[in-house]
């Protein structure tokens, strides 16, 4: 069950994250209701933390999809695809190559979209606490 993993992913984040987890939680994401989809999210935000040094294996799959996430309309879906990954960028901080990797998935654009409509009304946008 997807609330069993989420509450794995808060004390295991490694294991879940090398078991497939990841990818697992967000493979079928369009099927489910927003609800669910807020649970998914969250699991994959709690799996992005304390990332190991050879997570890009890992989370590179998942990029595109939390890229294409950062237009989702509910707020907490948004706000959970931006936490996973800015915890991406967070690890290949120190690796360059691993850094353009995760640009060339467009998300400096998606992310610079996403900065200039959060003083826009009416679109979807990061909360301060995430924004900052």
């Amino acid at each position: 069950s997807l609330q069993a993993l989420r509450k794995i992913s808060l004390e295991h984040p490694t294991a879940c994250l090398r078991a497939g987890a990841l990818m697992a939680v967000l493979s079928y994401l369009d099927f489910f209701s927003t609800g669910v989809q807020r649970v998914a999210l969250s699991t994959a935000a709690n799996i992005c933390r304390k990332l190991p040094s050879d997570a890009s294996e890992f989370v590179m799959e998942a990029v595109p999809l939390l890229t294409n996430l950062l237009h989702h309309h509910d707020s907490k879906v948004l706000e959970h695809a931006s936490v996973c990954l800015t915890r991406i960028a967070e690890a290949f901080a120190h690796h360059p190559e691993k850094l353009d990797e995760l640009c060339n998935h467009g998300l400096v654009a998606q992310a610079a979209n996403l900065v200039s409509i959060s003083n826009s009304p009416g679109q979807t946008s990061l909360s301060t606490s995430t924004y900052t």
